[in-house]
């Protein structure tokens, strides 16, 4: 496989309805099955890209939790996972604790995701997670001990959803920490709301897009994106692309810039470069 086409979802493959659109669909289809790499490369996990890419034939795994997991959805099989060290994720742990901030606790246990939490707040922390409650592959546990919890299985992230004030101190104690990786961004569902996502320091993007090439023998990279942790995987590319919905920081770090999210911009791009027969009103 000379060239891999890799896409962010929300915001970018996805609709503002977090849905695939019927061109989109068509699109993407079309290109594997005229022989292009396609993947994804996302924040979430599987316990919504799978129902999220259902009717995508998809010949290739896909990177989950920025980087945490390369998955392969047809075999449902975990092909690699970054674990964060026990006493990293025991430091972290404490940092998050001593300043109060509330926090979802992600393990492994070698076959499902096990997300370990102190309770919910309202607003964007409520709709995360009654989003992903009841899905598969993902378990939610009410816990009184994190402590246990980290101890329980190997840790794989943090993820917290805060406003940037109460979440920068942290992201900065992070940086500090080599044996750990921040991804820090807005939540473009909820403007004001800030994700801040920690892994272990092999766990990004660009690390599970490396993995991906090690594993199709892919010499080059298009990737589509739109927002911060979208960075390291464009950073990577040799053909980095924005929606025009994205970020000011990932449009300067583009080579190019097509449609927005909301005008099938990744399906454009893909009718465009892989000389797609398709008009917008066939896949309506």
């Amino acid at each position: 496989m000379e060239r891999l086409y890799i896409s962010d979802l929300d915001g970018t493959l996805l609709t503002p309805e977090k849905t695939i659109s019927p061109r989109t669909r068509e699109a993407v289809n079309r290109a594997i099955a005229a022989g292009e790499g396609f993947s994804v490369a996302t924040a979430r996990s599987a316990s919504t890209v799978v129902e999220i890419l259902q009717g995508i034939q998809l010949n290739l795994p896909v990177v989950l939790m920025n980087g945490v997991f390369l998955y392969d959805i047809a075999a449902d099989r975990y092909l690699d996972v970054q674990t964060i060290p026990l006493e990293a994720a025991q430091r972290m742990l404490d940092s998050i604790e001593g300043r109060g901030q509330k926090a979802f606790v992600y393990g492994f246990d070698g076959k499902m995701v096990v997300v370990h939490h102190k309770g919910i707040d309202p607003g964007a922390q409520e709709v995360f997670f009654h989003e992903r409650e009841d899905k598969p592959f993902k378990r939610f546990v009410y816990t009184e001990d994190f402590g246990a919890a980290v101890h329980q299985y190997p840790v794989v992230s943090f993820v917290m959803i805060d406003s940037y004030g109460q979440l920068q101190p942290i992201y900065e104690e992070v940086a500090a920490m080599p044996e750990l990786h921040a991804s820090f961004y807005e939540d473009i569902y909820c403007p004001g709301a800030y994700y801040l996502e920690i892994t272990s320091s092999g766990a990004s993007k660009a690390g599970g897009v490396r993995r991906l090439m090690e594993l199709t023998g892919a010499r080059h990279i298009t990737a589509f994106g739109d927002n911060l942790n979208d960075l390291s995987m464009l950073a990577l590319a040799d053909e980095p692309v924005a929606v025009a919905n994205a970020a000011p920081q990932v449009k300067e770090m583009a080579k190019r810039i097509i449609g927005s999210n909301q005008e099938d911009g990744v399906a454009q791009f893909l009718e465009e470069r892989c000389g797609l027969e398709l008009a917008a009103a066939k896949a309506q």
